[in-house]
């Protein structure tokens, strides 16, 4: 008599089993998903904020009646000079 049971109740263990199979894979490909989108709006703000970084290296100003050029970052070194020139 138990055998008889479990066929009974085998088909519908499988329809079970292969809904959570198909709920598994949908939520692994709502995680996926929810981490590329996380990963790819890391990797914006950072490559924004590293880019304005840069940027803000190379800027050069004058300063007051001087017609010399001197960098914002670092005001001893002169824009015109041959080792500003390496580096841009």
């Amino acid at each position: 008599m138990p055998r008889a049971s479990v066929g009974r109740y085998f088909p519908q263990s499988l329809v079970i089993f292969n809904s959570l199979a198909r709920l598994t894979q949908l939520f692994r490909s709502q995680v996926f998903d929810f981490c590329f989108a996380s990963f790819l709006t890391m990797t914006f703000a950072i490559y924004a904020l590293v880019s304005t970084k840069v940027f803000n290296t190379f800027l050069c100003d004058q300063y007051g009646d001087d017609p010399t050029f001197y960098l914002v970052a670092d005001q001893r070194i002169d824009c015109e000079s041959h080792e500003h020139k390496v580096f841009e």
